[in-house]
């Protein structure tokens, strides 16, 4: 079951609101994004046979749309309008018993569609008021009852969120989910945040062409193609204030879910795990009942960010001295809300296990557990904090690979004639390239038997960190540091997740855990490098002060910035 849409075009007059445009639209939500006079109601219109088109062919569900067919195509499709008109002194029950009635339903079967549609829409309490009487967003459900009365294989719904509150616009971004199971949905919008919530493909159109077609992750390669370091950085600002007020959100929602923090602290007193300790109220203490463990934790995931590639690239947005400043107090801010934030949902946990099995679907089932009872706004937010996560990681890793392997690997090697122009184009090249990787590792993850993506972490951020940290921070405030210590601690770090990945058995016990063993791949880099370098041939010593020789450098500022000693 699917639409295909084939070169389609569409003028009036002298005006083309549709240029060639071709569409392949499948079972599940397709979002149509694209700012007002785009085309996408042209387009909608002519699905609903309102419209032919001067150019091109489409079919609907194995039918192709002709004269012949239409009164077939009709009885395929549900179409909400982005203006819909509505009987002022009918009541929501009169109105779609009234348009159920035109569409054909038996008194019987409209009777069981209305009811369940009242019911799905939260709209029983709502149905004998008039439609006047009727909110934006009451009225928009109404619309959408409608589209959905004849149990459509294909619904088309046309800026169906535009003028509507936040609250009532995820309520409809969840029904429309809801339906498209096993259906076609066509979602036109021009608010990224609906299809970022809803859509897994999206086509994009400007001026009456199409301008891209396919997944949110391509997306996310669109925008560090084109906007680059600067586009990565506002990216990341943007979503880190997401990030930043869903998880006090989440947090408070979990816990008033458990009757407040001191009930929920309470019960965590109360639980006992044999399997884990003997020591009563352990999980309600502040290290839990394995602080080791929660030490190599804490390492990782502290220390592993430092020694991360994709850091580099933030030193591209830097302003001023001034920035810094203001950049390390908000980040240590936004750090200890998040990761504070982090620590409690995990420890909160223990208050759900009666709800899993752990050893059937792993430690990755707890959170959608603690988060199953939240209202559809706050499970939105929750979607959006994932999103925002991925698309960051993802952004920020791509293009920090991407460059330095271009400028620093590349050019220096194989390619020392390359220009600037043919080294952007060979970059954004391998964004595509990287991106491409991080689709395919996500797949196979999905399919293989890692199910608790915290190994994963410990895997890459202790083979990346554990090869990196010392190296970059050694080299950036010791004039000693030798490259001989350099590549060993290279060395060490990949290879010892290597050895921990595939013989984990011949580490020491403490070691046989991804988590455990990044983090001491991090520790071991900070004392080898040193000791490398104090016994290995020492840098080149003009080679050095040439580098550190910025440090030096006279600048004029301000009175107040240097007041002297």
């Amino acid at each position: 079951m699917n639409i295909t849409i084939e070169n389609v075009s569409m003028k009036f007059k002298e005006n083309k609101a549709l240029d060639n445009v071709s569409f392949e639209i499948g079972e599940g939500i397709f979002g149509l994004l694209g700012e007002n006079g785009a085309g996408k109601t042209t387009l909608m219109r002519i699905l609903i046979t309102l419209l032919e088109p001067t150019e091109g062919s489409v079919t609907i569900c194995g039918q192709k749309l002709c004269a012949a067919n239409r009164e077939e195509i009709k009885k395929l499709i549900g179409y909400l309008p982005q203006e819909l008109g509505l009987y002022p002194s009918l009541t929501v029950r009169e109105t779609l018993d009234y348009l159920g009635g035109l569409c054909g339903l038996k008194n019987r079967e409209r009777k069981e569609r209305i009811d369940m549609l009242l019911d799905q829409t939260h709209m029983l309490e709502h149905q004998n008021k008039k439609n006047r009487q009727l909110s934006g967003g009451m009225k928009r459900r109404v619309g959408l009852m409608q589209a959905m009365l004849t149990d459509p294989k294909v619904l088309i719904v046309d800026e169906p969120t535009t003028g509507l509150d936040p609250e009532e616009r995820i309520r409809i971004r969840n029904l429309l989910s809801d339906f498209s199971r096993d259906r076609i949905v066509l979602f036109s919008t021009h608010v990224v945040e609906d299809l970022s919530a809803t859509c897994f493909k999206l086509g994009v159109l400007k001026r009456g062409k199409v301008i891209y077609q396919g997944t949110l992750a391509v997306l996310t390669a669109i925008y560090v193609i084109a906007g680059g370091y600067m586009a990565t950085a506002v990216n990341d600002f943007i979503q880190g204030i997401i990030m930043l007020f869903g998880i006090v959100t989440v947090i408070v929602a979990v816990i008033r879910n458990k009757g407040g923090f001191m009930a929920a602290y309470e019960g965590l007193a109360r639980i006992t795990d044999p399997a884990v300790t003997e020591t009563p109220g352990i999980f309600a203490s502040f290290f839990g009942p394995d602080p080791l463990n929660l030490l190599f934790v804490v390492i990782l995931t502290s220390l592993g960010t430092w020694g991360l590639p994709q850091m580099v690239q933030k030193f591209y947005a830097i302003k001023n001295e001034e920035s810094i400043k203001k950049g390390t107090i908000i980040s240590t801010l936004f750090a200890l809300v998040v990761a504070g934030g982090c620590y409690f949902l995990g420890g909160f946990g223990r208050l759900f296990s009666d709800r899993i099995d752990i050893a059937a679907n792993g430690y990755d089932s707890v959170i959608p557990t603690m988060l199953q009872n939240l209202g559809p706004v706050l499970i939105a937010l929750v979607v959006i904090l994932v999103l925002s996560a991925s698309m960051s990681t993802l952004s920020s890793l791509v293009i920090a690979s991407s460059s330095t392997l271009t400028i620093d690997f590349l050019k220096e090697t194989f390619l020392k004639k390359l220009d600037d122009k043919k080294q952007l184009l060979l970059i954004r090249i391998l964004v595509v390239v990287f991106i491409a990787i991080s689709a395919i590792l996500a797949l196979i993850q999905y399919k293989s038997s890692i199910t608790f993506i915290a190994q994963l972490m410990g895997i890459s951020w202790g083979a990346l960190a554990g090869a990196f940290l010392a190296p970059f921070l050694y080299a950036l405030y010791w004039k000693k540091t030798t490259k001989a210590a350099c590549w060993t601690c290279f060395i060490f770090g990949s290879g010892l997740m290597l050895v921990e990945m595939a013989a984990p058995g011949l580490l020491p016990a403490i070691m046989r855990n991804p988590i455990n063993c990044g983090a001491i791949a991090m520790l071991a880099g900070l004392v080898l490098v040193p000791v490398v370098s104090l016994v290995t041939p020492k840098p080149d010593q003009k080679l050095v002060e040439e580098t550190f020789a910025c440090y030096n450098k006279e600048t004029m500022v301000k009175q107040s910035t240097a007041l002297g000693k």
